[in-house]
Protein backbone atom coordinates (compact mmCIF):
# COMPACT_ATOMS: atom_id res chain seq x y z
CA UNK A 1 0.00 0.00 0.00
CA UNK A 2 2.83 2.39 0.82
CA UNK A 3 4.45 1.60 -2.52
CA UNK A 4 1.20 2.53 -4.29
CA UNK A 5 1.01 5.84 -2.41
CA UNK A 6 4.62 6.60 -3.25
CA UNK A 7 3.97 5.81 -6.92
CA UNK A 8 0.89 8.04 -6.98
CA UNK A 9 2.84 10.83 -5.28
CA UNK A 10 5.58 10.60 -7.91
CA UNK A 11 3.05 10.45 -10.75
CA UNK A 12 1.20 13.54 -9.49
CA UNK A 13 4.48 15.45 -9.10
CA UNK A 14 5.43 14.46 -12.67
CA UNK A 15 2.04 15.75 -13.88
CA UNK A 16 2.65 19.08 -12.13
CA UNK A 17 6.23 19.50 -13.38
CA UNK A 18 5.46 18.37 -16.93
CA UNK A 19 2.29 20.50 -17.05
CA UNK A 20 4.20 23.56 -15.82
CA UNK A 21 6.91 22.95 -18.42
CA UNK A 22 4.28 22.81 -21.16
CA UNK A 23 2.63 26.02 -19.92
CA UNK A 24 5.95 27.87 -19.79
CA UNK A 25 7.48 26.55 -23.02
CA UNK A 26 5.03 24.47 -25.09
CA UNK A 27 7.15 24.06 -28.22
CA UNK A 28 10.38 23.36 -26.32
CA UNK A 29 8.71 20.76 -24.15
CA UNK A 30 7.22 18.97 -27.14
CA UNK A 31 10.62 19.01 -28.90
CA UNK A 32 12.21 17.46 -25.80
CA UNK A 33 9.49 14.80 -25.60
CA UNK A 34 9.93 14.03 -29.30
CA UNK A 35 13.68 13.64 -28.81
CA UNK A 36 13.15 11.26 -25.88
CA UNK A 37 10.52 9.32 -27.86
CA UNK A 38 12.89 9.24 -30.83
CA UNK A 39 15.67 7.79 -28.73
CA UNK A 40 13.36 5.17 -27.22
CA UNK A 41 11.97 4.21 -30.64
CA UNK A 42 15.45 4.01 -32.15
CA UNK A 43 16.66 1.74 -29.33
CA UNK A 44 13.55 -0.44 -29.58
CA UNK A 45 14.01 -0.68 -33.35
CA UNK A 46 17.67 -1.64 -33.08
CA UNK A 47 16.88 -4.27 -30.43
CA UNK A 48 14.09 -5.66 -32.64
CA UNK A 49 16.40 -5.84 -35.65
CA UNK A 50 19.11 -7.57 -33.61
CA UNK A 51 16.58 -10.07 -32.21
CA UNK A 52 15.43 -10.84 -35.73
CA UNK A 53 18.94 -11.62 -36.95
CA UNK A 54 19.92 -13.54 -33.80
CA UNK A 55 16.83 -15.76 -33.96
CA UNK A 56 16.90 -19.15 -35.58
CA UNK A 57 15.88 -18.67 -39.26
CA UNK A 58 12.84 -20.88 -38.66
CA UNK A 59 11.65 -18.67 -35.77
CA UNK A 60 12.18 -15.33 -37.52
CA UNK A 61 9.07 -13.18 -37.82
CA UNK A 62 9.27 -10.84 -40.80
CA UNK A 63 6.36 -8.72 -39.51
CA UNK A 64 8.26 -7.96 -36.31
CA UNK A 65 11.32 -7.08 -38.38
CA UNK A 66 9.29 -4.58 -40.43
CA UNK A 67 7.93 -3.00 -37.23
CA UNK A 68 11.44 -2.80 -35.79
CA UNK A 69 12.75 -1.07 -38.92
CA UNK A 70 9.83 1.37 -38.88
CA UNK A 71 10.46 2.11 -35.18
CA UNK A 72 14.10 2.83 -35.93
CA UNK A 73 13.23 5.09 -38.89
CA UNK A 74 10.61 7.06 -36.93
CA UNK A 75 13.05 7.31 -34.03
CA UNK A 76 15.73 8.72 -36.34
CA UNK A 77 13.26 11.23 -37.81
CA UNK A 78 12.20 12.35 -34.32
CA UNK A 79 15.84 12.72 -33.28
CA UNK A 80 17.01 14.43 -36.47
CA UNK A 81 14.21 16.94 -36.91
CA UNK A 82 11.86 17.26 -33.93
CA UNK A 83 11.22 20.92 -34.74
CA UNK A 84 9.98 19.96 -38.19
CA UNK A 85 7.57 17.43 -36.66
CA UNK A 86 6.35 20.11 -34.23
CA UNK A 87 5.91 22.56 -37.10
CA UNK A 88 3.78 20.26 -39.29
CA UNK A 89 1.77 18.66 -36.48
CA UNK A 90 -0.70 21.57 -36.04
CA UNK A 91 -1.34 21.73 -39.77
CA UNK A 92 -1.92 17.98 -39.97
CA UNK A 93 -4.29 18.19 -36.98
CA UNK A 94 -6.15 21.06 -38.67
CA UNK A 95 -6.63 18.97 -41.81
CA UNK A 96 -7.82 15.98 -39.73
CA UNK A 97 -10.28 18.16 -37.78
CA UNK A 98 -11.57 19.75 -41.00
CA UNK A 99 -11.98 16.34 -42.66
CA UNK A 100 -13.88 15.01 -39.63
CA UNK A 101 -16.15 18.07 -39.65
CA UNK A 102 -16.86 17.77 -43.37
CA UNK A 103 -17.55 14.05 -43.05
CA UNK A 104 -19.98 14.67 -40.18
CA UNK A 105 -21.67 17.44 -42.23
CA UNK A 106 -22.13 14.89 -45.00
CA UNK A 107 -23.63 12.44 -42.48
CA UNK A 108 -26.07 15.13 -41.26
CA UNK A 109 -27.02 15.83 -44.88
CA UNK A 110 -27.68 12.13 -45.40
CA UNK A 111 -29.98 12.20 -42.35
CA UNK A 112 -31.91 15.06 -43.96
CA UNK A 113 -32.19 13.13 -47.22
CA UNK A 114 -33.37 10.10 -45.27
CA UNK A 115 -36.28 12.09 -43.86
CA UNK A 116 -34.93 12.23 -40.30
CA UNK A 117 -36.88 15.06 -38.61
CA UNK A 118 -34.13 16.15 -36.23
CA UNK A 119 -31.27 16.35 -38.72
CA UNK A 120 -30.60 19.98 -37.70
CA UNK A 121 -29.63 18.80 -34.21
CA UNK A 122 -26.95 16.63 -35.77
CA UNK A 123 -25.64 19.59 -37.77
CA UNK A 124 -24.36 21.80 -34.91
CA UNK A 125 -21.23 19.87 -33.93
CA UNK A 126 -20.09 19.19 -37.51
CA UNK A 127 -20.41 22.91 -38.32
CA UNK A 128 -18.36 23.83 -35.24
CA UNK A 129 -15.80 21.12 -36.00
CA UNK A 130 -15.45 22.34 -39.59
CA UNK A 131 -14.99 25.94 -38.43
CA UNK A 132 -12.41 24.81 -35.87
CA UNK A 133 -10.53 22.89 -38.57
CA UNK A 134 -10.44 25.99 -40.79
CA UNK A 135 -9.20 28.14 -37.89
CA UNK A 136 -6.45 25.64 -37.06
CA UNK A 137 -5.36 25.43 -40.72
CA UNK A 138 -5.33 29.24 -41.08
CA UNK A 139 -3.46 29.79 -37.81
CA UNK A 140 -1.85 26.45 -36.92
CA UNK A 141 0.92 27.62 -34.61
CA UNK A 142 -1.08 29.89 -32.33
CA UNK A 143 -3.82 27.30 -31.93
CA UNK A 144 -1.25 24.57 -31.27
CA UNK A 145 0.43 26.65 -28.57
CA UNK A 146 -2.95 27.43 -27.01
CA UNK A 147 -3.90 23.75 -27.08
CA UNK A 148 -0.58 22.73 -25.52
CA UNK A 149 -1.03 25.29 -22.75
CA UNK A 150 -4.51 23.94 -22.07
CA UNK A 151 -3.01 20.43 -21.85
CA UNK A 152 -0.40 21.83 -19.44
CA UNK A 153 -3.07 23.43 -17.27
CA UNK A 154 -5.05 20.17 -17.20
CA UNK A 155 -1.93 18.22 -16.18
CA UNK A 156 -1.09 20.68 -13.39
CA UNK A 157 -4.71 20.57 -12.19
CA UNK A 158 -4.72 16.76 -12.26
CA UNK A 159 -1.44 16.63 -10.36
CA UNK A 160 -2.54 19.11 -7.70
CA UNK A 161 -5.93 17.47 -7.15
CA UNK A 162 -4.25 14.06 -7.03
CA UNK A 163 -1.81 15.32 -4.39
CA UNK A 164 -4.63 16.85 -2.35
CA UNK A 165 -6.60 13.59 -2.46
CA UNK A 166 -3.49 11.64 -1.52
CA UNK A 167 -2.65 13.95 1.39
CA UNK A 168 -6.25 13.86 2.63
CA UNK A 169 -6.06 10.07 2.62
CA UNK A 170 -8.84 9.72 0.10
CA UNK A 171 -8.80 7.75 -3.06
CA UNK A 172 -10.15 8.95 -6.38
CA UNK A 173 -13.45 7.43 -7.50
CA UNK A 174 -13.03 4.38 -9.66
CA UNK A 175 -9.66 3.33 -8.19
Amino acid sequence: MEQEKRNRLILNLVFIVFGAAIIINPAGTVVTVLRIAGLVLLIMGIIGILKYWKADPIDRNFGRMVIAVLEAIVGLIFLASPRFIVSIFPLVMGVVILAAGLYNLYQAYKLKQGGYDHWKTGMAMPVLTTILGIIVICNPFSTAILLMRIVGIVLVYKGITGLIMLLMGRDLPGR
